[in-house]
C-alpha cells in the first residue's frame, strides 16, 4: 500500500465491483463469444465477435457505451437485445461458480460495516450482474445500497457517486470511492471524493493516476480506513 493523503473523516465506502471484489475476466469472452455468434447466426449481424482484449478495454464502462464500441454497425434496439443476452449468460455463470473473488473482500466488506462505514457499491454494471456477484460472494447483506447506471437518472459514474452523496446527505470528504478503472479516478475526482486505487484490478497506472492510496490488495482498505476515524 502507498499512502498519498490520509483520510480524516470518512463515512461511507463507494466499491466499484469488476476488477476491485471480483474478476470476469476467465467467464467474459467465453460468454461474449456465445452471444455475439447465436446473434450473428440468426441475423446477419454483428460483423466481427470481439476478442478479449477487446473485451476487458471495455471493463468500467457503462454498457452503452460498451456496445457502441464493440458493435457499431447495430442499431440501438439490437445493442440492447444483444447485451441483455450477454446479461442473463454472465448472471447464470456467476451463480453457477464462474469468475474470481479477488481474496479478503468478504472480511474486509464486514469489516467495514461493523467499524461504522456505509458500503456502497459504484459500478457500471447493471444491477442483476451486480446483484449475482455480492449475492453468490455473501457479502450481499453488507451494502446499504446498489445504486446502478440506469441510463435515465443516473447516466454515468460521475452521477452514480454524485446520487449517493446527495442521498445520503454525505460532503464529497467524507467519501472514499474505490476502484480500479479511469471511470473510477473520474467519479472521485470530479465529485471531490478521496480515491483509492486498486493496482490488482484492470486498469493501467496511467488510468489511475493522482489517487488517495494504492493498495495492491482489497484487504488493505481495513489498515487504510480504522474505526477511530469514524465520528
Amino acid at each position: 500500500m502507498k499512502i498519498i493523503r490520509k483520510p480524516e473523516i470518512i463515512k461511507a465506502v463507494l466499491l466499484d465491483v469488476d476488477g476491485t471484489l471480483f474478476s470476469s475476466e476467465d467467464i467474459i469472452l467465453e460468454t461474449y463469444k456465445k452471444e455475439f455468434i447465436k446473434y450473428k447466426d440468426k441475423n446477419g449481424v454483428p460483423d466481427v465477435v470481439p476478442d478479449l482484449p477487446d473485451i476487458m478495454r471495455q471493463i468500467g464502462k457503462p454498457v452503452v457505451e460498451i456496445f457502441l464500441n464493440l458493435a457499431p454497425e447495430l442499431k440501438k434496439e439490437q445493442q440492447a437485445e444483444l447485451s441483455g443476452r450477454i446479461l442473463i449468460s454472465l448472471v447464470e455463470s456467476i451463480r453457477s461458480g464462474g469468475g474470481q473473488y479477488y481474496d479478503g473482500i468478504q472480511e474486509t466488506c464486514r469489516y467495514l460495516r461493523q467499524s461504522g462505514y456505509m458500503v456502497f457499491a459504484a459500478s457500471n454494471g447493471r444491477y442483476p450482474y451486480i446483484e449475482a456477484i455480492l449475492q453468490t460472494a455473501g457479502i450481499f447483506e453488507f451494502f446499504k445500497e446498489i445504486p446502478f447506471v440506469n441510463n435515465v437518472t443516473i447516466k454515468n459514474k460521475d452521477e452514480l457517486v454524485a446520487h449517493i452523496l446527495v442521498k445520503h446527505q454525505l460532503q464529497p470528504s467524507e467519501a472514499l470511492v474505490v476502484g480500479d478503472r479511469l471511470s473510477d479516478r473520474n467519479a472521485a475526482k470530479s465529485n471531490n471524493c478521496l480515491f483509492a486505487a486498486c493496482l490488482y484490478g484492470h486498469g493501467t497506472m496511467d488510468e489511475l493516476e493522482d489517487a488517495d492510496v494504492y493498495i495492491d490488495s482489497f484487504g488493505e482498505l481495513m489498515e487504510y480506513l480504522k474505526p477511530a476515524q469514524l465520528t
